[in-house]
């Protein structure tokens, strides 16, 4: 989504413009595939990241093996670091892709995908939720 990062849902004023949403189907949740032994260390603190992301609760079979192919892709870049110098167009590839995969707060505002916190001291055992922003536009408008 071109321009700048969305405001977060309970920063909104204005909320009367009707959005559009398509759902299909019931999703099947999907099984992380286990991370390559190979790649670079940072890959796979990336990779172990998102088993705990809310964002992965919507992510399909097709999402995890993309960010698979993410971390291969970062992992051979950092691994051969030392035979050559980052190159910037390198890192901008990387970081387009983990954009798509929604791994930082900016990327699911644009998505318009919210993570909640659970209540802060609540020892119910309750966990994050994720919010469709989408969605919850049209309960209020």
């Amino acid at each position: 989504m071109p321009g700048p990062m969305p405001k977060r849902d309970a920063d909104r004023v204005r909320r009367n413009k009707p959005d559009i949403i398509t759902k299909i189907g019931a999703a099947i949740p999907a099984k992380r595939p286990a991370e390559d032994r190979t790649w670079h260390i940072t890959a796979k603190r990336l990779y172990r990241s998102l088993k705990d992301s809310g964002q992965t609760a919507f992510w399909q079979q097709s999402d995890w093996e993309y960010a698979r192919l993410t971390m291969d892709q970062l992992s051979k870049m950092l691994n051969h670091a030392d035979d050559a110098p980052l190159r910037a167009g390198q890192l901008a590839e990387i970081d387009k892709m983990m954009s798509k995969l929604m791994f930082t707060e900016p990327d699911r505002r644009r998505a318009r995908i919210e993570l909640q916190h659970a209540a802060e001291g609540a020892d119910d055992g309750t966990e994050a939720t994720v919010t469709d922003i989408e969605a919850m536009r049209g309960l209020y408008g």
